[in-house]
């Protein structure tokens, strides 16, 4: 069993010297086999692989910590020296969580696209022992448009125009194959100094299908409520794509008005706030509804009127470039915050509209040309948490890392059996020495 040795990490990792990239072979394997080495930022344990160093801590929560790192193998003026690094900490302890990791990360390893982050290298793991915590490694960017909308920063139209026609174009080529993304949010969008845009955080996306029974599709959906379209909140009797097109409208609004159209504080409050802002759903509109207290409730509701959302987001300067810009937002956002998923724009539509002219480009915006498979799900129930069904997702995650990132590491089968024979012996060793003891 390899042990890390602790190090602090230098103050500027970045100037350390590239070490040699080569070629990874059976022969160097052998020879310098993967060094590790300890860390701790902010309270955060980090077990990497030497040519790995953090330099700081970017942000946690309840799916890991991720840091900015530096991949000390690139040369100090390439992008790709910088990384970011999401250790997700007992990621096998919840059979649920553990699929959200898996997902995403076979999700991303499929997906080229501009608009969507890059994954770079999941880590494998020192021993089976210590295959509890999943490092996964992606291309680095500078903030989220969470921090953008929350700084002082002025956005221009052409900033709005520029950053929704990138989530668009993402978006377009995500539903090409057949996924869902279920939870995006101005956190989700990454950006860098160019204002590119990439869209990330694939843990919750779900394929579209006949296997998809709504039961299915709802499990482990605890995507942010403020962008939960309304046939998820109500319990639709089908789930589309316009479950992403209610979420971009979402942050379209907040990036015209700096702060959410919808900040529920629970279930019937966001339902409350969504219906003070387009009014009360038509007798149409709830048609799709299968839960008779969701239908009641909606019933029930005091009578309210549509706002003009032209007077919520009116441009400061009436009659300029920016104004004419900001009114062809607005009739896009009225677009997608419809509450029959039906009626809302898809991602196609909302690129022909006149908000988007002179960015569309149908040429410049890929879109798969297959769907993506999920057939690894059905090996694992969707609502059970056995110890089975944990040792069945380690195996599925070490074998993605060893099918597409590390593959000179020994099969599951064989390092499982290394590993049960391992524990056997110093357990058999330490009755040896304390046979009364436990």
């Amino acid at each position: 069993m390899m042990t890390p040795t602790t190090a602090t990490t230098p103050a500027d990792p970045t100037n350390e010297p590239a070490t040699q990239t080569q070629t990874y072979t059976a022969e160097t394997h052998a020879q310098a086999p993967m060094q590790w080495r300890e860390s701790v930022h902010q309270g955060n344990k980090f077990v990497l692989p030497e040519y790995y160093a953090v330099v700081r801590t970017l942000g946690a929560g309840a799916y890991g910590v991720v840091c900015h790192g530096v991949d000390k193998r690139q040369p100090e003026t390439a992008e790709s020296r910088n990384v970011a690094i999401k250790k997700i900490g007992r990621a096998f302890e919840h059979a649920i969580d553990a699929r959200r990791t898996i997902r995403e990360v076979k999700i991303l390893r499929e997906m080229k696209h501009d608009n969507i982050i890059t994954l770079l290298d999941i880590l494998p793991p020192m021993d089976l022992e210590s295959f509890n915590d999943y490092y996964v490694v992606y291309q680095f960017m500078e903030t989220d448009l969470h921090q953008i909308i929350r700084s002082k920063q002025e956005l221009s139209e052409d900033h709005l125009q520029y950053f929704l026609y990138q989530i668009l174009r993402g978006i377009k080529y995500v539903h090409s194959l057949g996924v869902v993304h279920r939870d995006l949010k101005p956190s989700n969008l990454l950006l860098n100094g160019n204002c590119d845009l990439k869209i990330c955080d694939f843990g919750l996306a779900r394929a579209l299908g006949p296997a998809d029974d709504n039961q299915s599709f709802l499990t482990e959906y605890v995507a942010t409520r403020w962008y939960r379209a309304p046939e998820v909140l109500l319990s639709w009797c089908r789930y589309t794509k316009a479950l992403d097109m209610w979420s971009i409208g979402c942050i379209l609004a907040e990036l015209l008005g700096r702060k959410p159209i919808f900040p529920g504080q629970n279930f019937q409050d966001q339902i409350d706030k969504i219906c003070l802002v387009l009014g009360n759903p038509t007798a149409a509109d709830l048609a799709g509804i299968t839960s008779d207290q969701s239908r009641t409730y909606i019933q029930n509701l005091p009578k309210r009127t549509p706002i003009n959302l032209r007077q919520r987001y009116p441009h400061p300067i009436p009659g300029s470039e920016g104004a004419l810009l900001r009114e062809n937002a607005v009739v896009l956002l009225e677009g997608l915050l419809t509450f029959d998923p039906d009626h809302r724009m898809t991602v196609e539509q909302s690129l022909s509209t006149a908000f988007m002219e002179g960015l569309h480009d149908p040429s410049e915006e890929p879109v798969a040309s297959d769907t993506i498979k999920y057939d690894w799900e059905t090996r694992v129930a969707s609502n059970t948490n056995t110890q089975e069904d944990r040792k069945i997702l380690r195996e599925i995650a070490y074998d993605e890392i060893r099918e597409h990132y590390h593959t000179l590491i020994p099969p599951w089968a064989e390092a499982y059996s290394k590993t049960v024979k391992e524990r056997q012996e110093r357990k058999d060793k330490t009755l040896r020495h304390n046979p009364y003891g436990r």
